[in-house]
């Protein structure tokens, strides 16, 4: 499921994802420095143009990147938590 959290132009987990009328979604913010640094209102993995105008968000995919966001976290957390007590019981400051 990661990688199809994933937005090919910053390669990190969408944040606020939009969706092209090709079918490819990116961050918002992402997309919008392509189209700035372009100059072109291209789609940054077929390169096909569009029309100036705001991209409809993907919510669903917004969804799914929140709930691995939030499962990432928790997994660090955890890990963090439950780091094992030397065998001395008294911890780090002997």
């Amino acid at each position: 499921m990661p990688h199809v959290c994933t937005c090919p132009v910053c390669c990190d987990i969408f944040q606020e994802p939009v969706v092209l009328f090709c079918g490819h979604s990116f961050c918002k913010s992402c997309l919008q420095e392509w189209w700035r640094q372009s100059r072109l209102h291209s789609c940054p993995v077929c390169k096909k143009i569009f029309p100036v105008g705001e991209p409809p968000r993907n919510l669903a995919l917004r969804n799914l990147s929140d709930a691995l966001r939030q499962e990432r976290s928790q997994r660090a957390n955890s890990k963090d938590i439950s780091l094992p007590v030397p065998a001395s019981g008294r911890g780090c400051s002997d």
